[in-house]
């Protein structure tokens, strides 16, 4: 659908420049479902893919379903950041206020709607409205945005008081206000505040600290990682409310993704993972490993890796990270190969250098609070 930016549809096996953003500085991007977003240096913003539930701005060419390369989005003040749902984005600018555009099932949009009507009289299919001119989110509009975040059908914002607001489909209750039901407007969780925070397919998760009772924030000890929604698999009750993952308490916490059902998390110098039903080897836990699990284990491959970033798709993860051959010169080598077939592609793995797989033993901090991830991933006592 033309999400990649290079002018066709074909798909690509590895990373390849974008020639129509040549000459624009980008600092960050984000992807929905069919369509891309780049944030320039700027403050400009540029989108690419699948236009017809205005995910690409209105600036689109009526005449066709995508736009293949990079077309700016108008109607905002310069951004700083923005996230992608499965149909619509949400954009923060530089000043701290929330817009949005796209598709505005679930109410994903925050305007107080789901936006959806019958496509014609005594018809029971529903269309939903399309917003493709970004709009401010009212119910925000006094406050100051820092970090935004988007599953398909669901959002999370956090205000500079770490105040965490959540909006959109609710269930599961990956919305985290103790029912599953859908809302169309930013509504606070009083539970906690946050640092940071990250939506998957039905659950949302956020480093934080709790709220006492007398209202007061809990910052005397280690920042704690919430969780709320389906967390765990299909077959176990959903967390309805934000709650505390029992087996990262006493980490250090540093950054951390949701996927579709899996989550990353670096903490001091390992990286965790950990979730259901996982089968592409987006847990990292190395060949011959079980590729899923319910509850966190360390990625022993990647034991002492310095991260700075990690991100999650649908079933892979990306890390970004100090270059240390201590740890990344053990890792096998993936090399994309492109077939001559259009839209196809493929790739081999080398093996590494030394042993291939091989593990650094890191070991954890042995000072109070306790850590709870074992080496094997089993929690101690």
């Amino acid at each position: 659908m033309g999400q990649l930016g290079l002018g066709d549809a074909v798909t690509r096996a590895g990373p390849t420049a974008v020639a129509a953003l040549k000459g624009k500085p980008i600092s960050s991007a984000s992807m929905g479902k069919q369509h891309t977003l780049w944030v320039g240096t700027s403050g400009a913003l540029y989108a690419s893919g699948a236009s017809k539930q205005g995910c690409v701005g209105a600036g689109y060419n009526k005449k066709r379903e995508m736009e293949m390369a990079p077309i700016e989005v108008t109607g905002l003040p310069p951004v700083a950041s923005s996230v992608s749902g499965g149909a619509f984005n949400l954009v923060i600018d530089r000043a701290g206020t929330l817009w949005s555009f796209g598709s505005s099932e679930f109410g994903v949009l925050g305007n107080g709607s789901d936006g959806a009507y019958n496509k014609a009289d005594g018809s029971i299919k529903m269309a939903y409205v399309v917003q493709a001119t970004p709009q401010k989110i009212l119910k925000l509009a006094d406050r100051t945005v820092v970090a935004a975040a988007a599953g398909p059908q669901h959002c999370a914002a956090l205000d500079d008081e770490g105040r965490c607001f959540t909006w959109g489909c609710g269930g599961y209750g990956r919305l985290g206000h103790r029912d599953q039901k859908d809302i169309h407007v930013p509504t606070e969780l009083p539970e906690m505040r946050a640092i940071s925070v990250s939506c998957g397919s039905a659950y949302t998760a956020a480093i934080g600290y709790a709220v006492l009772r007398s209202g007061a924030v809990s910052h005397a000890g280690q920042s704690s990682f919430y969780m709320w929604g389906r967390v765990k698999s299909a077959s176990q009750n959903s967390w309805m409310y934000p709650q505390v993952e029992d087996d990262l308490r006493g980490w250090n916490l540093t950054t951390f993704a949701c996927g579709s059902a899996h989550t990353v998390v670096s903490a001091d110098a390992s990286v965790i993972a950990w979730g259901p039903q996982c089968a592409c080897g987006e847990l990292g836990y190395g060949e011959g490993e079980k590729k899923s699990s319910a509850r966190p284990k360390k990625c022993d491959d990647l034991e002492k890796l310095q991260v700075s970033q990690v991100a999650c798709g649908m079933a892979h993860t990306l890390i970004l990270a100090e270059a240390d051959d201590e740890v990344t010169g053990k890792l096998p080598e993936w090399t994309p190969v492109q077939t001559s077939g259009a839209g196809s592609s493929s790739g081999e793995a080398k093996g590494a250098k030394g042993a291939k797989g091989a593990a650094a033993k890191g070991k954890g901090k042995a000072e109070p609070p306790k850590k709870t991830i074992a080496k094997g991933g089993k929690a101690k006592k």
